[in-house]
């Protein structure tokens, strides 16, 4: 991410699956990493052709949630 120069810092949407779930420790590693608020899903995440995303166990049921890390917590 940060050798993207289109990438000028800022809060990032991680969309991985249950990388917001209890116990994960992606988000908030990145998070402390780079610095900047994360958001993660709980679940896995389905993506449409339109933007359109589920947070759930199948593409039917959004039945997840977004979850914000911030800089400093512990992974």
């Amino acid at each position: 991410i940060t050798g993207d120069p289109s990438y000028t810092g800022g809060p990032i949407r991680l969309i991985a699956c249950e990388a917001g779930a209890p116990g994960a420790q992606a988000a908030q590693s990145l998070a402390n990493s780079l610095g900047v608020e994360v958001l993660a899903p709980t679940d896995t995440v389905w993506v449409f052709p339109n933007g359109r995303m589920v947070v759930g166990p199948n593409q039917f049921t959004n039945t997840g949630s977004w979850v914000r890390f911030f800089p400093g917590g512990r992974p």
